[in-house]
């Protein structure tokens, strides 16, 4: 895996993490196999992923910004312009 070094520290904290939710699973779980406890560990660290990205949905908030940006246009726009 080639890794820019512009994103070196972002994989070494998903490393990290990885490693953290890993050993949470192992702790846990002592005897179940490691493919086990890699696959709910991907599975944990997936499912916080997609709850993160529903809380930061921006659709709403651009769709806001989109209107505002008519309103004021609509101030600032000389009238023999509009339609």
């Amino acid at each position: 895996m080639t890794i820019k070094r512009t994103d070196e520290q972002i994989f070494r904290d998903a490393a990290k993490e990885c490693n953290a939710c890993l050993n949470r699973y192992r702790d846990k779980f002592p005897v179940l196999p490691k493919e086990k406890l890699w696959a709910m560990a991907a599975m944990d660290l997936a499912h916080r992923m997609q709850a993160a990205n529903k809380r930061t949905d921006a659709g709403p908030l651009v769709e806001k910004m989109e209107k505002w940006t008519k309103e004021i246009e609509s101030y600032i726009t000389p009238e023999e312009t509009k339609d």
